[in-house]
């Protein structure tokens, strides 16, 4: 049972980080996201700052951050089409929609960088002396 509750952290964060590595580089670039959220499926909770709503899903198995006017083809009678306004993700340069795509990759390829060298720095190896 810990070792499933370690494992499903882990997965947890990982997924959060990568979450992450797109959303600060698409408000970087000025796009507005509208949702982050931790799981897929309905909202168990959250909080809405800003116009980001921040939330924890039903289902635990991904994540996703929902930027504006990303996906032409979720759009239905009820929806408002893009507009094409400067905050949405598909009035962006091309350069600048891939360096969102691939935020959060390079971000799962860092963070256990940062983490290792952290880590090696607070703790270091251990070592036996001779004398």
């Amino acid at each position: 049972m810990n070792l499933l509750l370690g494992v499903a952290l882990v997965l947890g964060l990982m997924i959060m980080i990568h979450e992450w590595g797109h959303f600060i580089v698409a408000r970087l670039f000025g796009v507005r996201v509208d949702v982050f959220s931790i799981g897929f499926g309905p909202r168990l909770f959250g909080w809405k700052r800003g116009a980001t709503d921040y939330r924890i899903s039903a289902l635990p198995f991904g994540g996703y951050v929902r930027m504006a006017g990303q996906d032409l083809s979720e759009v239905d009678s009820n929806d408002v089409a893009p507009t094409g306004a400067p905050d949405e993700l598909m009035s962006k340069p091309r350069w600048q929609r891939a360096l969102i795509s691939f935020a959060g990759p390079a971000v799962n390829l860092i963070f256990p960088i940062l983490l290792l060298t952290g880590l090696f720095v607070a703790v270091g190896l251990p070592y036996s002396s001779f004398y």
